[in-house]
């Protein structure tokens, strides 16, 4: 009985020790029980660990996608929009060269109409491309347009010039013109029999060929004659790497290690704010630093959200777009992070003030509008990379 008394006694510091590990994971299955004891003796250690263990799924999560997600960067040079090839090209108006607005090397194109309602710009005599063989794959041009009413082209479109006649293949590219007026747009378009979006132009000596592309044309075209300027930089033929085999991503991800741990702070203490203020509208008070060390363990539903994001990460082959896998991950992350906290926020305001189910759900709820409003619409804004890389 002796041995047995020194055995509790041994066990119940290493209990008291990581008590607070074991409230956290109880906030996912048995809420109620936990909150009771976190509001009786709050505690950040809890949700420090939280935050431990969500950087570091979300930073691994990003790791993997950076060997699944395939791209085409943007050429370390561009010598078909250096002022060498000024022969190269043609406009219907003049063209010029920016030396200080620049994408890619050394200048950008330039080409500026007034009064019109169309401006083009094609690239001949570059030699030619076979796009079958498999190591050119894409497309890549930056675009910027400035234009003096701020409307978006009516048709935009890609040419790729076969031969040295007027075959041709045309793609609409309107889907993916530029929208913002003087903003640079990168474009990744995939050229080659691959992409069935092409329609052929025959030409007088005969039909278009993949395997002899010569030239590269954009043109863009309003309803409205209005002063336009177009620049093109980045422009080349290239390959789909992995994203993460790419200097700018090894960069990304030691920034964002930094920025994972600070999204998740800011997150924490505007959602503290939020139920402080709600409860205060209730004629309810708590310190604030309780408050605050209480909302944290509101957030460990991330555990789920990371651990799920990580293993699909894991799962899928590598892709070239990220439209499936967003709207997946904007469900889950819909469901997971702007629903389970509403809920455990619930059950973290009954225990603390003995409020009804009803009113705790309520308050909970006005709570997170004023989090969500603040940190989505203020502070960090909504975006595909947010829901794809950083804390949803």
């Amino acid at each position: 009985m002796a041995e047995e008394a020194s055995v509790e006694t041994e066990d119940k510091p290493k209990q008291r020790k990581w008590l607070f590990a074991r409230r956290l994971i109880e906030t996912l299955y048995s809420p109620r029980r936990a909150f009771k004891e976190i509001v009786e003796k709050p505690d950040v250690k809890g949700v420090l660990l939280l935050l431990i263990v969500v950087s570091s799924f979300s930073l691994g999560a990003l790791y993997v996608s950076g060997s699944k997600i395939l791209i085409v960067p943007l050429p370390e040079t561009d010598p078909w929009t250096e002022p060498e090839a000024r022969p190269l090209w043609s406009s219907n108006d003049d063209i010029a060269f920016d030396e200080a607005d620049v994408i890619v090397g050394n200048a950008s194109l330039v080409s500026s109409i007034l009064n019109s309602s169309t401006i083009w710009l094609n690239l001949t005599n570059i030699g030619t491309f076979d796009l079958t063989a498999g190591d050119l794959q894409a497309l890549t041009v930056a675009i910027k347009r400035t234009i003096s009413e701020d409307v978006n082209p009516d048709t935009a479109v890609l040419t790729l010039f076969s031969g040295y006649n007027d075959s041709r293949f045309e793609l609409d590219i309107l889907n993916i013109a530029p929208k913002l007026n003087d903003q640079w747009v990168p474009l990744t378009i995939d050229v080659g029999p691959e992409n069935p979006d092409f329609e052929e132009f025959v030409g007088s000596t005969g039909s278009p060929e993949w395997t002899n592309i010569t030239g590269i044309g954009i043109r863009l075209s309003w309803v409205d004659s209005i002063d336009i300027t177009m620049k093109l930089d980045g422009v080349a033929f290239g390959k789909y790497v992995l994203f993460g085999s790419t200097q700018f991503f090894q960069g990304w991800f030691s920034q964002l290690s930094l920025y994972v741990i600070f999204d998740f702070f800011l997150k924490w203490l505007l959602f503290a704010a939020g139920l402080w203020l709600i409860i205060g509208f209730a004629k309810k008070r708590s310190p604030f630093k309780d408050l605050f060390y209480v909302a944290g363990y509101c957030f460990s539903c991330l555990i789920i959200y990371v651990l799920i994001r990580l293993f699909l990460f894991l799962l899928i082959p590598p892709f070239e777009t990220l439209d499936a896998l967003s709207s997946y991950l904007l469900l889950i992350s819909m469901l997971i992070f702007n629903v389970w906290p509403i809920v455990l926020g619930a059950f973290a305001l009954a225990e603390m003030h003995e409020f009804s189910t009803k009113k705790s759900l309520y308050l909970s709820v006005s709570a997170y509008f004023v989090y969500f409003f603040v940190a989505n619409l203020l502070v960090f804004g909504i975006s595909l990379h947010r829901v794809l890389f950083a804390l949803p």
